[in-house]
């Protein structure tokens, strides 16, 4: 005995410009959030990071805090309990840990320092050539400002 049956799956759809909101703190133009992200379900919808039908947790929003570049891909579920396809969404990128590493270098020749030297002090070069180094092992460095006085000076990265 031998049965063939055809099951054919649909999920429900979306509307144009209905999508899950996110909300977090950004710091820079360039998408980074500093602390965790969380994803609301747009109105209508419940949310949840897996599409299993049982035991599944749904929920009016889901929270990213993996610090790096996060893939996110969701899945909504309306209030007749149909639910949609995978859904991808943009990069979560978090960086929670600050920049380390920070050290100034001045550079000065070794003439210099001899002259300074025999001089007692009055021979001192005008222009001292610096090196400022910070590291960040996430996000990089968006920018670097210092200050002499009150005077700011932005750094190119």
């Amino acid at each position: 005995y031998s049965a063939e049956y055809q099951l054919n799956v649909s999920f429900v759809t979306v509307a144009d410009g209905v999508e899950p909101t996110f909300s977090g703190k950004v710091i820079n133009g360039k998408g980074w959030y500093v602390d965790d992200v969380t994803i609301s379900a747009p109105e209508g919808f419940e949310i949840s990071f897996s599409g299993n039908l049982e035991n599944n947790r749904w929920s009016d929003s889901v929270t990213v805090s993996s610090e790096g570049v996060n893939v996110t891909t969701v899945y909504l579920k309306n209030s007749s309990g149909y639910i949609t396809d995978a859904i991808r969404l943009k990069d979560v990128k978090i960086d929670k840990t600050t920049p380390f590493g920070f050290d100034i270098i001045f550079k000065e020749s070794f003439a210099e320092k001899i002259l300074e030297k025999v001089t007692f002090g009055i021979f001192k070069k005008k222009e001292v050539n610096a090196t400022i180094v910070v590291t960040d092992a996430v996000s990089g460095i968006d920018e670097l400002t210092y200050y002499l006085g009150d005077t700011a000076f932005p750094v190119d990265l």
